[in-house]
């Protein structure tokens, strides 16, 4: 616990997309095969940190948008 870990991926998630937006908009860069270009990151976490995690994805980074999905149970 509290070390960081929420951050880093949020972090990794945001630079993701700013390099994705970055070289989509470059049209003589060719993106590498292992880059694939999506419209979303599944985030998997207990119900009882939903609400938590999507806190702070919308403190930390503004440019994601950010949906909640709770399945039964």
């Amino acid at each position: 616990m509290g070390l960081g870990k929420s951050l880093c991926i949020i972090a990794l998630i945001a630079k993701h997309k700013e390099t994705l937006t970055a070289l989509s908009n470059t049209p003589s860069v060719q993106l590498p095969k292992w880059i694939k270009q999506s419209s979303g990151t599944l985030i998997v976490c207990p119900a009882s940190v939903l609400g938590q995690r999507k806190l702070e994805l919308e403190k930390h980074c503004k440019a994601l948008t950010v949906a909640t999905f709770h399945g039964k149970g």
